[in-house]
């Protein structure tokens, strides 16, 4: 991401993040934290957000999937809640 935000033939144009799956979280995570390393709301940086195929959180997914006592004890500080950072 600092290679796009160097690149001066990149900036002015329209950047758009895309993830698929866990990337979702990823792009979901770059765009919250740039936006605040950048002192900017995400929508001032980037054209758009496409998040293809996500989930909600880590946590959900492995409640959903293996009952919540795994989530919590296995899983404690995982969190990737792209759903809070939207």
């Amino acid at each position: 991401m600092d290679w796009v935000f160097e690149n001066n033939m990149i900036l002015g144009h329209d950047i758009y993040l895309h993830g698929k799956s866990f990337g979702t979280a990823v792009a979901t995570f770059a765009a919250t934290e740039l936006s605040s390393k950048e002192g900017h709301p995400a929508r001032e940086i980037f054209k758009g957000l496409i998040l293809e195929c996500g989930f909600t959180s880590v946590q959900n997914i492995v409640t959903a999937k293996a009952g919540a006592f795994v989530a919590k004890n296995l899983f404690p500080d995982v969190k990737w809640a792209t759903e809070e950072r939207i």
